[in-house]
């Protein structure tokens, strides 16, 4: 998704999805468009587990960068607000390649 500065805690519908998945007990990570990746037509993605409050000034927690391969996560949630560029364009192109090892949800 885009950066985690741009969330609006009230109006945000990614961070919405965010928030409710973590009070279900799952892991949320995030990264940007351009930290996904293929090496040897596996795809990974360079992510920081996420956590998320309602506090406005600070509504995600980032932890430390670590390089996952997409396989490793039970779904992958693409979400980016427009222009849907060429980085948009090609990493729909590297999730393409992943959609046989895990989820992918919102589909590009």
């Amino acid at each position: 998704m885009d950066s985690v500065s741009t969330i609006l805690v009230d109006e945000d519908t990614s961070f919405a999805l965010m928030l409710e998945a973590q009070s279900r007990g799952h892991r949320v990570d995030h990264c940007l468009l351009g930290d996904v990746f293929a090496r040897n037509r596996r795809v990974s993605a360079r992510s920081r587990r996420a956590e998320m409050s309602r506090e406005a000034a600070a509504p995600v927690t980032l932890g430390d960068v670590d390089e996952v391969e997409i396989a490793a996560y039970d779904a992958v949630f693409i979400r980016k607000d427009p222009p849907f560029d060429e980085d948009y364009h090609w990493t729909s192109l590297l999730l393409d390649l992943a959609r046989e090892d895990t989820l992918i949800i919102n589909d590009p």
